[in-house]
């Protein structure tokens, strides 16, 4: 027969092994660091791929003053802690402006942006930014200090990862690109002639508990109190079982 200390270190067992069971958001994730490469350019002629120190660059167009095309860089973050809910830095978008020969320009490139995270391990997105390299005569369509200013324009939507630690659901997601960790989030940013103008990318990690593993039918999802309350409701019938047999002997 069971002893009261031997009956409550049981129930204690049951217990700790249900909230064990269930899922517990974390509050940081590691982001070993970031990279983000260039593919797939319209139009542009004389198309460079480079890298100058951490900044992976694509190149384009017939330069006005040899070796100053025009074109993109993107330079990532190195290990960083991430806050949940809160938007982290991704890495910095650079674009030189420089003046090139007409109908040399790209319009369009490929971004792939890879995020190495300690937990998750790599994620990429995959994205295209749009190029308006204006001609440096007329009126300018864009707010422009000097000759005409072109305009990098990003995606208005961008389509979340989902992923799963212990149990809890998590959306990754870019928040967009902005000039300053204070300043408004942007779907497009001007750069002006003879420049290097540059805007951090954002992202942003959300919690969300679904607990699919307790679920009694395929894909269904189950909350956390059910889940919870379930499997101590059988903890205790099976305590309970345990108990009535031993007391009948």
């Amino acid at each position: 027969m069971f002893s009261k200390p031997s009956v409550n270190l049981l129930l204690t067992s049951v217990f700790t092994s249900a909230f064990a069971l269930v899922g517990t958001a974390a509050n940081a994730l590691t982001l070993n660091g970031s990279s983000g490469s260039w593919s797939n350019p319209i139009d542009g002629n004389f198309i460079q791929y480079q890298t100058i120190g951490e900044d992976n660059q694509i190149r384009w167009g017939n330069p006005v003053t040899p070796g100053k095309q025009s074109g993109l860089g993107f330079t990532g973050i190195d290990s960083t802690d991430i806050e949940l809910e809160n938007v982290f830095q991704i890495g910095i978008l650079s674009h030189f402006n420089n003046v090139i020969y007409g109908n040399t320009a790209a319009s369009a490139v490929n971004l792939s942006l890879d995020l190495d995270f300690a937990e998750l391990g790599l994620k990429t997105f995959d994205f295209n930014l749009e190029i308006d390299e204006t001609p440096n005569s007329g009126n300018c369509p864009y707010v422009s200090t000097k000759a005409c200013s072109d305009k990098i324009s990003f995606p208005t939507a961008f389509s979340p990862e989902s992923f799963e630690i212990d149990g809890v659901s998590y959306t990754l997601s870019l928040v967009g690109f902005s000039y300053g960790a204070d300043q408004s989030i942007l779907s497009d940013f001007i750069s002006q002639e003879y420049e290097t103008s540059e805007a951090i990318l954002y992202g942003k990690i959300t919690a969300v508990e679904n607990l699919t593993a307790f679920s009694t039918q395929p894909g269904k999802q189950v909350s956390e109190p059910q889940t919870l309350g379930g499997i101590l409701a059988l903890g205790l019938i099976l305590t309970n079982r345990i108990l009535k047999r031993d007391w009948l002997k």
